[in-house]
């Protein structure tokens, strides 16, 4: 009788190990993935506020929306293929955080960093096609910038809300898919927290950027692809910088831009003094040539925006026809003196800037040709309202042939490349 006891007694234990465990199993089965859908729902900007960085473009300030489902390729359904203008493509239809024509051979191609997964993909637009070649998953990287032979650096915000910056080298292959692309891993290191806004070099491993120092202002640095050894270039009591480094090697700062508040660009020499570039352009946005003295820059003043063009021989700026800022212009990568913007269909009005920066309104813009040498501009391309195709150009740049723009539509963070008209 004791034997028959013992033995229910440890049938029911052992059931009761079962239920629990069941219930256990059942509890994370359903749990973890809720975990991982609302980690990617945040990466798209379907959780909680997404990063905000201290930067003079509309990444400082994003308001991210309803993204698409990532993959290793895309192509055109039929349907979009037909409603979207033939030299216009829409490269990927998820939030971006970055992008950069990189040469590889004889061939130059697109590289782009999605921001829900962190991974790298290549963009192929005689093929209207995307293919991903990185496999490892950063979640959440709101930002992403590219050395020119496709070195990684991407921007997050770890779990207490500081900035972290990874920088990263495209490492060897580890596998495969199904349909036999073959996926690389990414090489690096998370290097100082907090940096505000950060600038690569054109054609080295090497990038700029402003940190915060114990005076309450800023240290300007430079610092190798792989973060080790940064060098202090100056330091500044002002906090908001944008920085851009210039094909022929300069480093150019620029106070954020404000509505009617003065602004001022300046070189920062080799001994780390600043040499004024530009100086009290209310709302001054800037972008200077590569490899000359030319300008373009924008003034927003009383509620109007002016863009003023300067040549190399002259020092006397010239007003153009169109309304925009310099934020959406990009200079073909020669001596010429060609540049291309995109300008609003409707004249911006109000305290644009400002409420630009923010993500607070958006614009439809069109795509015009400027002509500095000349002091002209030519509208080049518009989307027909019938195609349904709205964009606010942000981060425009443009492939060495000078024959494709690429830029991030700033309402919903997509990805387009617009072959240009010739």
């Amino acid at each position: 009788m004791k034997t028959l006891r013992l033995v229910l007694l440890y049938m029911l234990a052992a059931l009761l190990v079962i239920i629990l465990g069941g219930v256990t199993g059942w509890y994370f089965f359903l749990h973890i993935p809720q975990e991982k859908s609302a980690a990617i729902d945040a990466a798209r900007g379907l959780g909680p506020s997404p990063l905000s960085f201290t930067g003079g473009s509309t990444q400082k300030n994003v308001s991210m929306v309803v993204s698409g489902e990532s993959g290793t390729s895309t192509t055109p359904t039929p349907d979009t293929a037909s409603s979207t203008p033939s030299h216009l493509w829409q490269v990927d239809k998820t939030p971006v955080a970055g992008m950069r024509f990189v040469k590889q051979g004889t061939t130059t191609t697109l590289h782009f960093v999605e921001r829900a997964n962190g991974f790298l993909f290549t963009a192929d637009y005689a093929q209207r096609s995307t293919v991903r070649i990185t496999e490892t998953l950063m979640p959440k990287m709101y930002e992403a910038f590219m050395s020119a032979d496709g070195g990684v650096i991407q921007r997050s915000l770890d779990e207490s809300g500081s900035i972290t910056t990874f920088v990263s080298t495209v490492g060897a292959t580890t596998s495969k898919t199904s349909t036999s692309t073959e996926k690389n891993s990414l090489n690096g290191s998370y290097i100082a927290k907090n940096i505000h806004i950060l600038a690569v070099h054109p054609s080295a491993r090497s990038f700029f950027y402003f940190i915060s120092n114990d005076s309450g202002g800023v240290d300007g640095m430079t610092a190798s692809w792989s973060g080790t050894k940064p060098k202090k270039i100056f330091s500044s009591t002002m906090r908001h910088w944008i920085p851009l480094w210039l094909a022929d090697n300069r480093l150019v700062i620029t106070e954020g831009a404000s509505d009617d508040l003065p602004g001022h660009s300046y070189s920062v020499a080799s001994d780390g003094s600043l040499v004024l570039l530009l100086g009290n352009v209310p709302g001054l946005t800037i972008l200077p040539h590569p490899s000359s003295k030319a300008l373009i820059y924008g003034s927003s003043m009383g509620g109007k925006l002016t863009l003023f063009t300067q040549g190399v021989a002259s020092t006397t700026p010239t007003a153009l026809e169109i309304e925009t800022i310099a934020d959406k212009c990009v200079w073909l990568e020669s001596k010429s003196l060609i540049a291309y913007c995109a300008v609003p269909s409707t004249p911006p009005s109000g305290k644009f800037l400002d409420s630009w920066y923010r993500g607070a309104v958006h614009t439809v813009d069109n795509w015009w040709k400027i002509d500095v040498a000349a002091n002209a501009a030519m509208q080049i391309y518009s989307p027909k309202e019938s195609d349904g195709v709205k964009i606010d150009v942000e981060r425009p740049m443009i492939d060495p042939t000078g024959n494709y723009l690429a830029f991030i539509n700033a309402s919903d963070k997509s990805l387009w490349m617009l072959k240009i008209p010739q």
